[in-house]
């Protein structure tokens, strides 16, 4: 009995010890949080894979946000950071930090860095803060490349109100020309806790073109001090996504030579022989080191999205019928997926354009024949929107493999995709 009394007190006396004593200047300070917080959750309402783009860009163990899309931050009793883990868009984890390293703490950032080079390194970090500790200019550098420049603004509460990026590396100044590519980012805050925090935001972006524009909502669960630990809010992720896919009816139908037709969206133009004839000789088919033959490409015919789909030919292996494959060697295989994806970003490099997230093989089935589906999001020039892709290859019985692709800005999933999938379903050989 002494022995359990003993130990009770030592509990007790161990509990009483651990209490909130934020610091002055801490990371909720800098992040404009109000109280005694131990965890803060986001979740994102957008197709675009914004915590994948955050962190590509910047190191998750030096980078400070609320804004970067599927994250949960887990702070220690004096209002710092200690753990941080990021969710992908399809809500499986990216990383997992234990520590948060403070060799650059003037790293905060307010914003989202999605721009033109969204896809490049940030290596070093300059701020500049106001009176009231807010960073009210930011400058990003890729080494010694001032790659750009961001002003923000801020309402009352310390919340971030706008956001504008000037592209510093694309701009063009001389005596003679002055250009100067810029965009804005402003946040419409939805609904508070009664403390005061943000638990929801919509965020509006504008960007350099108006087919860049996005507006998305942020929705933030706040777990304070002296409260129970509550449900994760990242299980809510597809819930809060959960929009209706738009479609049309009207469609075009497109022979595929001797292989047979399929239908695509009647908003989709077909590119002219002499556009398909230029790109194969700029270098289409070096990419693969396959000839290439399109039977035809398309391209959303406005210039509010992009948007395409394509069907081409390539020498297959005669010896390799999907079709013919066994059970178990359709089976998805680890190693099998990891040799597609490096094989895929080495084409995507040299047309300058990098693989941002890679999604598991699939085998589907296409009008009765059996298809490889190869998915993934990727980087351009001069885009801020990532890209979602698909391709479907089919062996077709002389020989060749016929290659269906689509793509279109992953922020208009739910605006292309349902389209996408009844054309290649429509797909008759």
């Amino acid at each position: 009995m002494k022995d359990l009394f003993i130990i009770f007190i030592a509990c007790f006396l161990l509990s009483g010890c651990a209490k909130y004593e934020k610091e002055n200047n801490c990371h909720l300070d800098k992040m404009h949080v109000k109280g005694n917080v131990v965890k803060i959750e986001t979740i994102v309402q957008s197709t675009m894979p914004l915590t994948e783009i955050f962190s590509n860009a910047f190191d998750p163990q030096y980078a400070i946000s609320t804004y970067a899309g599927n994250v949960t931050i887990i702070f220690d009793n004096h209002g710092n950071v200690k753990h941080s883990i990021g969710y992908g868009v399809d809500g499986k984890k990216l990383f997992d930090t234990d520590i948060y390293k403070p060799d650059n703490d003037g790293c905060y950032t307010p914003g989202i860095p999605i721009g033109p080079v969204a896809n490049q390194n940030i290596t070093k970090i300059s701020t500049v803060s106001s009176n009231e500790g807010g960073v009210v200019n930011v400058k990003y550098y890729d080494e010694n490349e001032l790659v750009w420049t961001q002003k923000a603004t801020y309402n009352k509460d310390g919340s971030i109100q706008s956001i504008i990026k000037n592209y510093d590396n694309l701009s063009i100044k001389t005596d003679l020309i002055d250009i100067t590519y810029s965009d804005t980012t402003t946040f419409n805050y939805l609904s508070y806790d009664n403390i005061g925090n943000w638990t929801e935001v919509e965020v509006i972006y504008k960007g350099v073109f108006p087919k860049h524009n996005h507006t998305y909502k942020i929705k933030r669960q706040i777990t304070y001090w002296d409260e129970p630990e509550k449900p994760e809010l990242i299980s809510k992720l597809k819930e809060y996504n959960n929009t209706e896919l738009s479609s049309t009816e009207k469609t075009d139908v497109v022979p595929l030579g001797e292989y047979g037709d399929m239908s695509i969206p009647h908003y989709m133009a077909l590119q002219s022989k002499d556009y398909i004839k230029n790109v194969q000789n700029f270098g289409g088919t070096s990419t693969v080191d396959l000839p290439m033959n399109y039977l035809f490409m398309s391209v959303y015919d406005k210039n509010d999205a992009y948007a395409t789909i394509s069907v081409n030919t390539t020498p297959g292996d005669p010896s390799i019928n999907y079709d013919n494959l066994s059970a178990e060697e359709l089976k998805y295989n680890e190693e099998t997926d990891k040799v597609m994806e490096e094989q895929y970003t080495a084409m995507m490099a040299q047309n300058r354009t990098c693989v941002l997230k890679w999604l598991p093989y699939q085998f589907t089935s296409i009008s009765g024949r059996r298809a490889l589906r190869i998915r993934y999001y990727r980087y351009g020039i001069g885009s801020p929107i990532p890209v979602y892709c698909e391709t479907f290859s089919i062996q077709m019985s002389d020989g060749n493999m016929l290659n269906v692709t689509f793509s279109f800005q992953s922020n208009l999933y739910n605006r292309f995709y349902s389209d996408f999938e009844k054309s290649i379903q429509s797909i008759r050989f």
